[in-house]
């Protein structure tokens, strides 16, 4: 990716890989300084403030990270993404009470999918601050033969209405 930007190849693609390696090596400000060249609506509302916020955790810059992190939450479809890393980070800085909130309303707002390594990092907290059943409750919920027997059912719909000419994904709803 170096070499591509030094023979004047400045795509967005370049610059994420650069801010990766920057933030594998701990240079946290190199990471939001080459972040900060994305360009786009897509970039700049949503890979950028991600990226950029994570690497002001490195910097130990939690209220920094959040605020930075709060740019997502603006897209309705990015509720669950936004609420699961504002959770993991002020989980990272002990901030109980903020990680719970955040987690929960991932947990508790049926329209919002639960992704299974948020269903591994939110059991694990709960574990972890002495919610041990919750965390059970939680697993069980989504262990339920009827949910899994539903999530089946949508997604034989799904194929059945599916046209092979047309683009689509066959998870959504």
């Amino acid at each position: 990716a170096e070499i591509s930007l030094q023979k004047g190849d400045k795509n967005n693609i370049t610059y994420i890989i650069i801010s990766v390696e920057k933030m594998k090596q701990g240079n946290y400000p190199q990471v939001i300084e080459t972040i900060n060249n994305l360009d786009g609506p897509v970039y700049k509302e949503f890979i950028n403030p991600l990226i950029k916020a994570w690497a002001y955790v490195g910097e130990n810059q939690p209220d920094k990270a959040l605020k930075e992190l709060s740019i997502i939450s603006k897209e309705p479809s990015f509720r669950a993404l936004y609420n699961f890393h504002a959770g993991m980070i002020n989980d990272y800085f002990n901030r109980n009470d903020e990680a719970r909130k955040h987690y929960e309303v991932i947990v508790n707002e049926e329209s919002l999918e639960m992704s299974f390594r948020a269903l591994q990092i939110i059991t694990n907290f709960y574990v972890r601050t002495g919610e041990q059943e919750k965390a059970v409750a939680l697993v069980n919920k989504y262990n339920d033969d009827k949910l899994m027997l539903d999530m089946l059912n949508k997604l034989a719909n799904n194929v059945r209405r599916a046209n092979p000419s047309e683009t689509c994904l066959l998870y959504t709803s």
